[in-house]
């Protein structure tokens, strides 16, 4: 799932960014609503942020590199979302 999100940044490391944050909490939230009802989640919405300050070991970088991502990701399978 990381890889289908991610994007290539300095020194050839695959991140997820603000926008492909938005992407993957976009994607998760609309799996469960009808067509009529899908969300479009921004990458400057309050919840990435919440997201990047909880799960980001470097502050201020607007990434999640893939061990901050599985924290998150296990975090959410864990509370049954």
């Amino acid at each position: 799932m990381f890889d289908k999100y991610s994007v290539i940044k300095v020194d050839y490391e695959q991140i997820l960014d603000r926008e492909a944050l938005a992407r993957w909490m976009s994607t998760c939230v609309n799996s469960s609503l009808p067509a009529s009802k899908q969300l479009t989640i921004g990458a400057h919405e309050t919840g990435i942020s919440a997201i990047l300050s909880r799960y980001s070991n470097t502050h201020g970088s607007g990434r999640l590199t893939y061990a901050e991502f599985e924290n998150l990701y296990l975090e959410v399978a864990w509370s049954g979302f």
